[in-house]
């Protein structure tokens, strides 16, 4: 979690185009997971070129990917992968309502809490 703070403090972060958490959180971290998608709020964390976002295994929840939809930092990532996190299927509403996630190409939700996925969903 201190990379995202470090970031915010680095000059060109503006750059960065993927942030991969390459394995996930390690269990005694996973009560962290709210602090780490806030930190995604932080309005000095410009992250205009942010393409994929690799949150798996980050204990992410419907109420952190609630959060996650509403930073405008995410209205360019194209690939957000959050397999294997404790999602159901409040937070497929949640990224189809979201005003931030409209380039969105890939959506990895493997592993997660959903049951169905229905039909309207994709009308």
């Amino acid at each position: 979690m201190d990379v995202l703070r470090k970031l915010s403090q680095v000059p060109g972060v503006e750059v960065i185009s993927s942030i991969n958490f390459k394995h996930g959180l390690r269990e005694k971290e996973m009560s962290g997971c709210e602090e780490l998608v806030t930190l995604f709020t932080k309005q000095d964390l410009r992250l205009v070129n942010l393409r994929v976002l690799d949150l798996k295994r980050c204990g992410i929840t419907d109420q952190s990917l609630d959060i996650l939809t509403k930073v405008e930092a995410m209205s360019n990532v194209e690939d957000l992968r959050l397999n294997c996190n404790f999602l159901t299927n409040r937070s497929i509403f949640l990224l189809m309502m979201s005003q931030n996630f409209k380039k969105l190409k890939h959506l990895d939700l493997r592993k997660n809490k959903i049951t169905s996925l229905n039909y309207f969903c994709f009308n």
